[in-house]
């Protein structure tokens, strides 16, 4: 008796360009700049700040002082890190 050939495995095609930004709107959800913590580390966030150009990333860290949040992203190989006012509103991945 021959044994069955298993199937191949079917592999989605690898995506070769930049990583996906997600829709601000759809997919993320207002919240205070004061209440990231390093449990929001690796979701996305867009952070548009006054007098400053957006910055959109993963969070990387997070750090809190009295009158100051700063949270430093990566995204596309770069890092960068915002520092606002701990009621600034930005826009965060939802979590389930």
């Amino acid at each position: 008796m021959s044994q069955p050939v298993p199937e191949p495995v079917k592999r989605s095609p690898e995506f070769d360009g930049p990583p996906q930004k997600l829709h601000g709107l759809r997919d993320m959800e207002p919240t205070r700049m004061g209440d990231v913590t390093s449990f929001h580390r690796g979701l996305h966030v867009n952070m548009r700040l006054p007098n400053r150009p957006d910055c959109y990333g993963r969070i990387t860290g997070v750090e809190h002082d009295d009158l100051v949040t700063e949270i430093r992203v990566r995204w596309n190989g770069e890092y960068d890190k915002r520092r606002g006012d701990p009621e600034q509103i930005i826009r965060i991945e939802m979590t389930p």
